[in-house]
């Protein structure tokens, strides 16, 4: 029976055993934002984004380590909280949502007999696993680096909502690719199902690949160099725009001006969502220039070559350093322009539809030099 309220501790408070996976680095990070019209919307926000984002920085990243947990148990049903001994969590595994001092989650006071897993185990799966982004930058590059140290030794616990096919679209299709595509049949995972929880007697677990609101350029290296991605796209030295789903967030609703622009200036529009993994990579291994709405199909730009141009687009109000600091890591140049909201999710603004000034995006693929 877990505690009323966690005890949350850090990965590496609770490890009985650290294996150091990448050292920690530092290192001066130069600006790639080469043109933004954010002031045009709210001065202060503009300010805060040269001021703390887009300048020059020392970076001082963390090492990574894989972490030994001799008893641990996870609860999918709880946002794949892990627990150690009684009534202490993993602080890395709590999500957003369960701010410190808050009750614990009832799926994890009430659940049943956890199913017992023997296996050297490595902890994969945490909140927001099921978002691309997420996946693809965060949590996938954990495995990687393991096994790169490792190869073949451990198994891999991943969401069993990977395996869920839909008969007409299946959004988990590319998750399971990415798996396939570094190696992982399905006897190296332990395919967690949210209706149960797993206590793993040998388990372990990685601390976070980002830190100092970077990637580990040892983790992106890994990425990039794990995987050989073989397609027949012709993208090779092109621009490309990546259209973004009609159902998703961030709705650019005059798409039909910025796509003329876009078409002006030689772009080729490609549905990445509907692409298989690899090759989505290798339109973003090809790729000279990317143009995006800012979302979870600009994580790519992990495998982008040295000196990428990425143009995005985005809601004034929608806060990011993440897809940025993969710009930093490709030591690209980027430009980001912002639009005004036509219609505003009041629950999640940054989800917002927006329209952008056409002249506006001009401009800045002329600082892009495409």
């Amino acid at each position: 029976m877990c505690a009323l309220i966690l005890n949350r501790q850090s990965l590496q408070n609770l490890a009985s055993q650290r294996i150091r996976l990448a050292k920690s680095v530092s290192f001066s990070m130069p600006c790639a934002a080469v043109y933004n019209n954010i002031s045009e919307f709210d001065a202060a926000f503009g300010l805060h984004y040269e001021r703390d984002i887009y300048a020059s920085r020392r970076v001082n990243i963390n090492e990574i380590c894989l972490s030994r947990l001799d008893d641990a148990t996870i609860y999918p049903q709880a946002d794949y909280v892990v627990t150690v001994g009684e009534g202490i969590a993993i602080e890395e595994q709590m999500p957003p949502w369960m701010p410190a001092g808050c009750p614990t989650p009832e799926p994890i006071l009430v659940t049943k007999q956890p199913d017992q897993v023997t296996k050297e185990t490595v902890i994969i799966a945490r909140f927001g696993a099921g978002t691309w982004g997420h996946w693809l930058g965060e949590l996938l590059p954990k495995l990687v680096m393991v096994e790169a140290e490792f190869p073949g030794r451990f198994q891999y616990a991943v969401p069993a909502d990977f395996l869920v096919r839909f008969p007409d679209n299946d959004p988990w299709r590319t998750f399971r690719q990415s798996l396939e595509a570094y190696g992982m049949s399905d006897d190296r995972l332990l395919w967690m199902r949210s209706d149960r929880s797993y206590r793993l007697t040998n388990a372990w677990a990685v601390t976070p690949v980002w830190s100092d609101h970077q990637l580990h350029p040892r983790a992106a290296e890994l990425m990039r160099c794990g995987i050989r991605a073989r397609t027949n796209l012709d993208v090779s030295k092109s621009k490309v725009t990546l259209l973004r789903q009609t159902t998703a967030a961030r709705s650019l609703t005059n798409w039909t001006e910025i796509d003329a622009v876009l078409q002006k200036n030689s772009f080729k529009t490609l549905d990445i969502a509907a692409l298989d993994f690899v090759e989505q990579v290798g339109v973003f291994r090809g790729a000279d220039v990317v143009f995006s709405t800012l979302g979870s199909g600009l994580t790519g730009i992990i495998y982008s070559p040295d000196g990428v141009r990425v143009a995005s687009v985005a809601p004034s109000l929608f806060g990011d350093r993440f897809f940025y600091a993969l710009i930093l890591d490709r030591r690209g140049r980027y430009v980001d322009v912002r639009g005004a909201i036509s219609e505003l999710n009041e629950t999640i603004p940054h989800r917002s539809s927006f329209t952008v000034n056409p002249e506006r995006l001009q401009l800045a693929l002329q600082a892009l030099e495409v």
